[in-house]
């Protein structure tokens, strides 16, 4: 049983995906030390459409061969769309076990991913040998990623058009880079695993299937963004964090007009970018923010600011997707819309940021008054 920790709760396909990539890249090495070469790997999952089902994990699997140097990667997925399977099971044990010890020992505190991990090594690593110095035939490693060590700043991989009948595939099979095998159902008979003779239930299993995935053209950096050049997903990317200096010119134009780009028909989420047009707003001091992807900051956006998560960077512009204020409540929290809100917006509406947020929704965001007091002066300049 392999389990990996990570300080990044938010579960979409930017998320989760990269994460397994960069474990299962991991993973082959470590049987590697201990003597063991992988030559296929199978990996199960469920069919969540905003996780592992979706046009990125497809992408990266599709590069699973080159990525992971195993001569045969596949998947297959649950008939449930988000069922549960036996890595669910396994990882309520080892959840089950560090709450019980932060209920009924005192010594035990658990409050972030790194403490847990720690926790889970000590207390519930099984290693090659047992306590009775027998070969354990079975063996649970504890693997912890670290912010910053995955890249989630690759449009290469993140700006593709979706798979055509993506619910209908329950297997898929690296080919190379951007080409992938699929099939409606799985299977694991000789023929199948061999890749020789026949399937032996051809009668309910189909053939295999090529699949193209296309890749759509993204701002490479931002003198080429001022110029409107384009550049095609296999360029390369963009740094995982940009420096911008904002520039003191007219918050007036920030009505100006818009281009409407409109979204994937086959996204799981209901939504169509908007970008702001790249005059910068006037009032806004010459400053300095470092834009992560995945961090959340308080970007001016529709006549007053609102706190978003980077999803995307192109140059200096930012694919953001935002929370709303909760007007009903008494202090001042934020929870993600029914209807996802997300736009591009040009790097110099960021006010503030990164923000630290708290709570699990609605969310309370860390030390706002920092970003009242800049939204304010920014308005007083203004006036």
């Amino acid at each position: 049983m392999i389990c990996q920790h990570a300080p990044c709760p938010p579960h979409g396909s930017f998320n989760v995906f990269p994460r397994s990539t960069h474990l299962a890249v991991e993973c082959p090495t470590d049987l590697k030390e201990r003597g063991f070469v992988p030559q296929r790997l199978i990996q199960f999952s469920d069919g969540c459409a905003c996780q592992y089902k979706s046009k990125t994990p497809f992408m990266d699997l599709s590069y699973g061969i080159q990525d992971m140097g195993i001569s045969r990667v596949e998947r297959h997925y649950f008939g449930s769309s988000h069922g549960k399977n036996p890595c669910d099971g396994e990882g309520g044990i080892v959840k089950n076990s560090a709450a019980r010890a932060v209920q009924c020992e005192p010594d035990v505190t658990i409050n972030n991913a790194e403490s847990f991990f720690t926790f889970c090594t000590q207390r519930l690593s099984k290693e090659e040998v047992n306590e009775e110095g027998k070969c354990s035939h079975s063996r649970r490693t504890f693997f912890f990623i670290r912010k910053g060590e995955i890249n989630r700043n690759r449009p290469s991989r993140t700006n593709v058009y979706a798979l055509p009948g993506t619910r209908q595939i329950h297997s898929a099979v690296c080919i190379e880079p951007k080409k992938l095998g699929v099939r409606r159902l799985s299977c694991f008979c000789e023929g199948c695993n061999s890749l020789v003779g026949q399937c032996a239930n051809r009668s309910f299993v189909d053939e295999w299937t090529t699949k193209e995935l296309k890749t759509k053209p993204y701002l490479h950096d931002k003198d080429q963004v001022s110029e409107g050049h384009v550049h095609s997903a296999d360029g390369d990317c963009v740094d995982d964090a940009v420096t911008l200096e904002a520039a003191d010119v007219g918050l007036e134009n920030l009505s100006g007009e818009t281009e409407m780009v409109t979204s994937d028909e086959s996204a799981t989420e209901d939504e169509s970018d908007l970008v702001l047009n790249s005059e910068s707003p006037s009032g806004f001091s010459p400053v300095t923010v470092r834009v992560e992807v995945e961090e959340y900051y308080a970007v001016y956006y529709d006549k007053e600011y609102y706190v978003g998560r980077v999803l995307e960077a192109e140059g200096d512009f930012y694919k953001f997707k935002f929370m709303h204020r909760v007007r009903s409540s008494v202090v001042q929290e934020y929870d993600w819309p029914k209807r996802a809100d997300i736009a591009t917006v040009s790097g110099i509406y960021i006010i503030h940021g990164p923000l630290q947020l708290l709570g699990s929704g609605p969310f309370r965001v860390v030390n706002l008054e920092i970003v009242d007091s800049l939204y304010k002066s920014m308005k007083s300049r203004k006036m």
